[in-house]
């Protein structure tokens, strides 16, 4: 009806006009007059409802267009949210499965550090209630996997028999007849003997009138001319001292337990020709092949060396260990500093020489030291030497630590150990993939997002005085702390040189340290070449008595030292060497 009425309009069509005068003149036709008035007044009516109608519908005009621009605002950021959502749930699904395989670390580092708590607050009602952790061991009824014979070890018959006097019947005295069954058992046995191998060395007469009538056969390879110990001897003694840190007196004891009585001085003076004739040389063609890499862990102990020197107050040395993917190497200092650092990877020998050196190698051939926070590594990434990658094994003991000294950040320190946790894990993670794949860059981005959460943190306002000094710390060791983001080969730790440099913890603690610097130095020539070749896989003992042997045919050292390192051994010779898997 208002399409018609404005169409009416819209043709100009016209309405009586607003006089009506004349029409009461016309009193002949007073029924038209009636019609007209009726009709006029509907009309007005009608155009009074368009107007209103007409208003009505330009109001909802404006209403509708802007109910439609927030529809289609509102979808639009409805649409934004599904794909943030939906993005924010692939993460959460990464996440939690992240969380599961880090949960039984994760629950062992809060029980490590601070106890089982789970029922610290239940009443007894609730402790009693509380289901029983599953025991360890057996249970009644098991019937177990039965006693597990090594079948790499050799088997050696002992066959018994019944006495003579009880090969008869018990009750008749008849004879008893020896059958083909037996009965069999085994159990491990162990047998260490000294003894002495005579060599006999048949002598041949010419029957033709030369010279030298008589020939000998050749003699036996000795290690030590004229000595009257074998190589696999001196290889024990060195394994005893040096791998498993049992002293040269507590070795002496055994000896004489076992019948062998030899003497200390003896000993000493063995060790000391084999160290100057064949090990020195080997220690020093591993020193050489150490500065060929770009990636060390580093570390250092003290050492006690019980020898005086004139400016020198005690008897404290210490010991650098420098590690690598394939090799390990030990080097003895009289101070804690950089001076070992320098001389052995960089062949500096005096630190004084730098003091106006702060770019020594360009950025980008700087070798990458994983390290502790000691300042002499410092020193050396100030100078442009290195560039340090700080261990986080290091910052998750200053929160435990933290956790000690002020008890009222338990719950603190508890989070961050689990932040950390996770931070090991998506690296764990991340690192199994090559760096073009999806899931690396997947688990790269986790990595970041965790790296950004850890920096907003650590740059936040704190009052105790405890978190202010572990958030303090990593603030100033943040850009060590992360190199490993970028740099995937490298570990977040410095775990690898402390597992190495324990073997010197445990040598010191049975026999503090050494009487002479020539001692000193075997040590750390031994050290090395048994964590070298821990870290290739490869026997200690089976590979000191194959080198030795090999020095021992000419009484000098090979030719091509370098092919007898541990880590480059022909694939044949290291083959037999290996170190034999657990059965």
């Amino acid at each position: 009806m208002i399409d018609s009425i404005n169409d009416s309009q819209n043709y100009n069509i016209s309405y009586p006009p607003k006089d009506y005068s004349f029409y009461s003149q016309g009193k002949e036709h007073p029924q038209r007059f009636s019609n007209y008035q009726e009709l006029i007044n509907t009309l007005k009516i009608y155009k009074d409802e368009v107007n209103r109608l007409q208003h009505l519908l330009m109001l909802a005009s404006d209403d509708i267009e802007k109910k439609n621009n927030e529809i289609q605002k509102l979808i639009k950021q409805l649409t934004e949210a599904n794909s943030t959502i939906q993005q924010i749930q692939t993460e959460n699904k990464l996440l939690l499965q992240k969380l599961k395989g880090a949960e039984a670390n994760s629950n062992l580092f809060k029980k490590f550090a601070f106890g089982d708590k789970k029922t610290e607050n239940q009443s007894p009602a609730q402790s009693s209630t509380t289901k029983k952790s599953k025991e360890r061991g057996a249970k009644d009824g098991h019937k177990g996997h039965g006693r597990k014979i090594p079948d790499n070890l050799p088997i050696i018959e002992n066959i018994i028999d019944i006495p003579e006097d009880k090969k008869h019947c018990e009750c008749c005295g008849n004879p008893l007849h020896l059958t083909d069954l037996v009965e069999e058992s085994w159990e491990i046995c162990c047998e260490k003997i000294y003894y002495v191998l005579k060599h006999i060395r048949k002598i041949y007469k010419k029957n033709c009138g030369c010279n030298r009538p008589l020939i000998t056969a050749p003699p036996p390879v000795k290690l030590i001319p004229r000595g009257k110990f074998s190589t696999e001897f001196w290889v024990d003694i060195l394994i005893n001292k040096y791998y498993l840190a049992l002293p040269l007196e507590r070795q002496i004891v055994d000896m004489r337990q076992y019948g062998l009585a030899v003497g200390s001085g003896t000993l000493c003076g063995g060790l000391e020709n084999i160290y100057h004739i064949y090990l020195k040389y080997l220690y020093e063609a591993l020193l050489k092949d150490l500065k060929n890499y770009t990636h060390y862990h580093a570390d250092e102990t003290r050492w006690k060396l019980f020898v005086k020197i004139d400016d020198k107050k005690n008897y404290i040395w210490y010991i650098f260990v420098f590690v690598t993917k394939e090799t390990c190497v030990f080097v003895l200092s009289q101070t804690r500093s950089s001076k070992p650092v320098l001389k052995t990877l960089f062949d500096i020998q005096d630190e004084d020489d730098l003091e106006d050196i702060t770019d020594f190698f360009p950025l980008d051939e700087r070798k990458k030291m994983s390290v502790d926070r000691f300042s002499a590594y410092k020193f050396l990434r100030n100078k442009g030497f290195v560039e340090l990658s700080f261990c986080w094994s290091h910052v998750r003991r200053d929160f435990l630590d933290a956790v000690v000294k002020y008890p009222e950040l338990e719950q603190w320190g508890e989070e961050w150990i689990l932040r950390i946790s996770l931070l090991y894990h998506i690296n764990n993670q991340r690192i199994e993939y090559d760096k073009d794949t999806s899931e690396f860059q997947n688990y790269h981005l986790q990595l970041k997002i965790q790296i950004d959460e850890i920096y907003n943190l650590i740059n936040l306002d704190y009052n105790n005085i405890g978190q202010k000094e572990v958030m303090n710390s990593m603030i100033e060791h943040w850009n060590g702390l992360i190199l490993f983001v970028d740099h995937p080969e490298l570990p977040m730790d410095n775990n690898l040189s402390e597992r190495m440099i324990r073997l010197i913890a445990l040598c010191r603690k049975n026999y503090y340290g050494n009487h002479s610097k020539d001692f000193a130095e075997l040590s750390c020539a031994m050290f090395s070449i048994i964590q070298t070749c821990i870290l290739n896989n490869i026997s200690p003992r089976k590979y000191l008595f194959y080198y030795l042997n090999e020095c021992a045919k000419n009484h000098t050292p090979p030719v091509n030292l370098e092919a007898f390192l541990p880590h480059k051994l022909t694939p044949d010779i290291k083959c037999n060497l290996l170190l034999k898997p657990y059965p």
